[in-house]
């Protein structure tokens, strides 16, 4: 394989891997293509064996593959890893994710991907159904999910701030359409104490171009134990949903939706910090954010029925005893 010019560029983050990276990078290898690619692997200076793994494939494969090793943590230092260490390397002129604990499925993923997008000027992003595998209890988990049933092609910016459907090792996008305003959001959602992860990129490009889904399986989603989305406590919870909160409420400040995603962004974070008031018992606050949704008619049949719950002495008692038996969850912070 030539790939001096390569069409597409592969970017893999991966850190403390050993157990998973081969399986990514086999998958990579194995695309069959008619155009060139190329394959960056960015260590961020894992404590495991990842790193010679990555070597073994390095000096099999040394026209495909570039390895970019840290000594140092840049994820932990707060550092962009993608924007100042993998970005500047790419060579593609379209970009395919899939970080090291993941892995690809299809031979003709990127084959598929690239000739819609050569074929479809209009539209930056293809990303596609994918499986689970639940690493703790060795299993797939294949189920459709409910919400793949109704993802719509085309201009989707107020689908995707309202639900996160795209999923980063399933994604192939245009190159030329991440602009220096990118990094300057991040930075925004950083002082925000935001969590972005990859979607803001998606929020990001659905506001600039077309996506499309293709709802053939093509990747398997690890589901770790360590996962960032994986909480051994309340209040890891509790903050991992809040700081994804602030990225959608500045989403739907920074870019042009309907009325209606705000709303319903709205409602739904108010509805969430309800349900947060309730776990710690916050009484005062529970009526605080009642009367924020009092005058919304979608949910005033809920609002009554929270409403009669705290007016109630007897009924509140009997609802602070059951959340008082879900303490185990701040044992650990």
């Amino acid at each position: 394989m030539n790939i001096k010019e390569p069409l597409v560029s592969i970017c893999c983050i991966t850190y403390n891997h050993e157990n998973y990276i081969r399986d990514a990078i086999e998958g990579f290898i194995a695309q069959k293509t008619t155009f060139s690619f190329e394959i960056i692997i960015h260590d961020d200076a894992s404590t495991d064996g990842t790193v010679k793994i990555i070597k073994e494939y390095a000096r099999k494969f040394p026209d495909l593959i570039i390895p970019i090793y840290q000594s140092e943590n840049q994820c932990a230092k707060g550092n962009k890893v993608w924007l100042d260490y993998i970005y500047p390397r790419t060579r593609g002129k379209y970009i395919a994710l899939c970080e090291g604990d993941d892995y690809w499925i299809d031979p003709l993923k990127l084959q598929k991907q690239v000739e819609f997008l050569e074929m479809n000027p209009d539209y930056g992003l293809v990303h596609t159904h994918y499986a689970k595998y639940i690493q703790g209890e060795n299993k797939f988990y294949r189920k459709t999910f409910s919400w793949y049933s109704n993802i719509r092609d085309g201009y989707v910016l107020d689908e995707i701030i309202q639900n996160d459907f795209i999923k980063t090792l399933t994604v192939c996008y245009r190159k030329n359409l991440i602009e220096d305003d990118f990094s300057k959001m991040i930075t925004d959602l950083r002082n925000a104490r935001a969590f972005t992860g990859d979607r803001l990129l998606w929020i990001y490009l659905a506001s600039k171009t077309k996506i499309k889904y293709f709802s053939q399986e093509m990747a398997i989603y690890r589901v770790l134990n360590s996962s960032a989305s994986h909480f051994t406590n309340y209040y890891d919870e509790y903050n991992f949903y809040n700081s994804i909160k602030i990225l959608e409420e500045y989403c739907v400040q920074k870019f042009d939706v309907s009325n209606t995603t705000v709303e319903n962004i709205k409602y739904k974070w108010d509805w969430y910090n309800l349900r947060h008031c309730f776990i710690i018992i916050d009484k005062k606050n529970i009526k605080y954010y009642i009367n924020n949704m009092i005058n919304n008619n979608k949910y005033i049949v809920k609002t009554a029925i929270i409403s009669i719950i705290i007016l109630n002495d007897k009924i509140w008692a009997w609802v602070v005893s059951i959340f008082m038996k879900r303490k185990y969850l701040f044992k650990k912070l």
